[in-house]
């Protein structure tokens, strides 16, 4: 016996031993455009209410919505760059 044909013959009886219960497709899933484009849709529209909501909220309690912290903090971080392009020129 060659060793070729007692490499098949091992071959064979390895495939024959393995109980292959898991099945995997040849095709890949298709990327889901719509589904893709609804789920951004989705959370946009969710953070644009959640802004809204909040900017509600701050209003019926008094406040504006310019005093909150991320507008000082950036029109403090606008002085900082007006100051620092005056101290340069």
């Amino acid at each position: 016996m060659s060793l070729w044909e007692k490499w098949e013959k091992e071959k064979l009886e390895i495939d024959a031993e393995r109980h292959n219960d898991v099945k995997i497709p040849t095709t890949s899933s298709k990327f889901n455009i719509r589904k893709q484009i609804g789920i951004l849709l989705g959370v946009v529209i969710a953070c644009l209410v959640v802004v809204y909501l909040l900017l509600t909220l701050n209003a019926l309690t008094g406040h504006s919505w310019t005093d909150t912290y991320i507008v000082h903090f950036m029109a403090e971080r606008e002085a900082q760059r007006q100051n620092t392009r005056k101290n340069d020129a």
